[in-house]
């Protein structure tokens, strides 16, 4: 084998190798209300309920360009907020803008408890606290991949 041949295939393997070590994404994606239902044992009412439940919602916090502003906004607020306190800006200015990203934030928190409410009315009491068990680890497997990436 000639030197351009050797050099060709470790930048191949290399490359390759890069592409082998990439994280994936571990997030469920699809499928995911189907394996909770699973774990929760729902019944067909209970998902269809549910399925309706989460389309009415969808509906309701409106278009994914709307969505994408919202995001956009509080980012920029909060690149404000930072911009205000490197600059030393006054009290009343630092508390106004973060005043309007809480704002933006109490639609989604009310979203949230809305959730909330209508679980709880659909599950029983075992599938409730199934339900809080499932979601307390999800929230510690989130955290320790945040920890683990740091």
């Amino acid at each position: 084998m000639n030197t351009k041949s050797i050099i060709s295939y470790s930048i191949v393997a290399l490359l390759l190798s890069n592409q082998a070590m990439a994280r994936g994404g571990e997030g469920k994606g699809r499928g995911h209300f189907k394996e909770l239902a699973q774990e929760l044992n729902l019944t067909k009412e209970q998902m269809q309920k549910i399925k309706t439940h989460r389309k009415s919602m969808k509906s309701s916090n409106g278009s994914k360009e709307d969505r994408k502003a919202k995001r956009e906004k509080r980012k920029q607020l909060r690149q404000d907020l930072k911009q205000a306190f490197i600059n030393g800006e006054s009290d009343s200015k630092i508390t106004e803008i973060h005043g309007k990203i809480q704002s933006l934030r109490s639609g989604n928190k009310e979203r949230r408890i809305q959730k909330m409410i209508f679980m709880k009315n659909i599950l029983n009491k075992e599938q409730r606290v199934k339900f809080m068990e499932i979601r307390e680890k999800k929230r510690s497997e989130r955290k320790s991949k945040r920890k683990g990436n740091s």
